[in-house]
């Protein structure tokens, strides 16, 4: 890879000294720069939740490197015992660039940028009515609602019972949290998978639920604010790696070892 500006994010600044001083050390002694304010590069030692503090943290802007010290390290190509390997790469082999579509959340009239899901929460049961490009589509009382893109379609969704895509990084899809069934509330349409040109938007009609944009707070929504405007936005952020991957390896990495299902 050509020298360029990069930076290290973690979630504390003495996190893994000694491997930050060496890929420092490294990097710079190869012609790199560290630019903490406009890198063109963003090394990551984390786990996938640090990732994600990470795309907001820089405002989805630049290219993004991922060693995992987390569990799952479900977009990541290194280990914390990979370094070597790592820096290899970095310094001998060109990038292959892995372009992730951003979701774009409207919550009580402020814009949220998330990859993964947004998810609405509360101890209590909320009503809520969702609607698909203007239209009524369904009511449901549940605890909450979860909606995700394709790279999240193997983690929260996947709990509640969503299909995991293999492919598709122009849908998103929706999934109730706990609703209710009974002989009042029979119809309720618990989980739907959406076009990118599709949007979805939630009305709180009772009670009330804290709100999350790839795992981070961004506040609670009541009934008197009563909309969640949810589109696909086309700006998108990007991951780097150094050997080919695709959606279809990367699931069964993460949910297969050695053959046996996790």
């Amino acid at each position: 890879m050509k020298p360029c500006a990069y930076t290290l994010f973690m979630k504390n600044s003495s996190d893994h000294k000694e491997d930050v001083d060496r890929i420092i050390q490294t990097l710079n002694n190869a012609g790199f720069t560290r630019d903490d304010a406009h890198p063109n590069v963003v090394i990551v030692l984390g786990g996938d939740g640090s990732l994600m503090r990470a795309f907001s943290n820089r405002h989805h802007d630049g290219d993004f490197i991922m060693i995992n010290y987390g569990h799952l390290g479900y977009f990541s190509d290194y280990g914390e015992n990979e370094i070597d390997k790592f820096l290899d790469d970095i310094l001998h082999r060109e990038p292959i660039h892995e372009v992730l579509p951003l979701l774009t959340a409207s919550i009580n009239g402020f814009y949220y940028e998330f990859v993964n899901d947004l998810t609405l929460q509360s101890e209590r049961t909320m009503e809520i009515e969702v609607y698909v490009n203007r239209l009524f589509l369904t009511r449901a009382k549940a605890t909450g609602i979860v909606i995700g893109s394709m790279t999240a379609s193997t983690g929260y969704l996947a709990s509640l019972g969503c299909p995991v895509d293999l492919s598709s990084k122009d849908i998103y899809l929706y999934h109730f949290i706990a609703p209710i069934r009974n002989r009042l509330h029979t119809n309720t349409i618990e989980s739907a998978i959406l076009s990118e040109r599709d949007t979805l938007d939630l009305r709180i009609k009772a009670g009330y639920g804290i709100c999350y944009t790839d795992g981070m707070r961004v506040g609670e929504l009541t009934s008197k604010q009563l909309e969640i405007g949810f589109r696909p936005k086309r700006k998108q952020v990007c991951l780097l790696h150094f050997s080919p991957v695709d959606n279809r390896t990367r699931i069964q990495k993460a949910f297969n070892s050695q053959g046996g299902f996790l």
